[in-house]
C-alpha cells in the first residue's frame, strides 16, 4: 500500500454498524496518505537511520489520532455506531511496527528451532471486555455496554 521505497504497509480493517464498510475503506485511504506523506517529508527516510526509526511510531500513533478525528467529524455518514478497527504493520529491511485499534491482530510467523514454525503475536486486542481497555474507556468518559436490539 505504501509507495515509498522499500518501505511496506500492510492494513486490515474490519468494518462494523451500517456504515462500517465506507470506515474500513476511509480510513484504509487515510492510513496509506498519511503514512506516506510522514515518510516522505522525513529528510533521514531514505538513510533508514536509528533517528527515522525513532520517529516512526509517532508517525503512526499521529496517523491513526488524525484519520480517527477526520472520521468521527466528517459529514456523509453517521459513525456514532458505525466504525472498523484497523491493524497495521510498516516494515523495512530493519524493523517491524505495528499499530492497531479493535480487536482485529497481527501475528509474526519465523522459523522456529528444528524447522518448527514460530507465532508471536505482534498487536494486542482492544476488547472492551478486557480490564484495562474497559478502564481506559471509561477514564476517557467512554461508555462500554451491549447494543440492545
Amino acid at each position: 500500500m505504501c509507495d515509498t521505497q522499500g518501505v511496506h504497509l500492510f492494513s486490515v480493517c474490519d468494518g462494523h454498524g451500517q456504515y462500517g464498510h465506507l470506515a474500513s475503506q476511509y480510513i484504509k485511504d487515510s492510513l496509506t496518505a498519511k503514512i506516506n506523506d510522514h515518510l516522505k517529508k522525513d529528510p533521514e527516510f531514505l538513510l533508514s537511520t536509528p533517528a527515522f526509526h525513532e520517529r516512526v511510531p509517532e508517525y503512526l500513533r499521529n496517523t491513526f489520532l488524525d484519520t480517527h478525528s477526520e472520521l468521527m467529524f466528517q459529514e456523509k455518514y453517521d459513525c456514532n455506531l458505525s466504525g472498523s478497527t484497523v491493524c497495521a504493520v510498516l516494515f523495512d529491511s530493519k524493523k517491524v511496527y505495528c499499530a492497531n485499534a479493535g480487536d482485529s491482530r497481527a501475528v509474526l510467523f519465523s522459523q522456529g528451532k528444528k524447522q518448527t514454525i514460530k507465532v508471536t503475536p505482534i498487536s494486542e486486542d482492544h476488547k472492551p471486555s478486557l480490564p484495562n481497555e474497559k478502564k481506559r474507556v471509561l477514564s476517557m468518559n467512554g461508555r462500554v455496554e451491549p447494543i440492545k436490539a
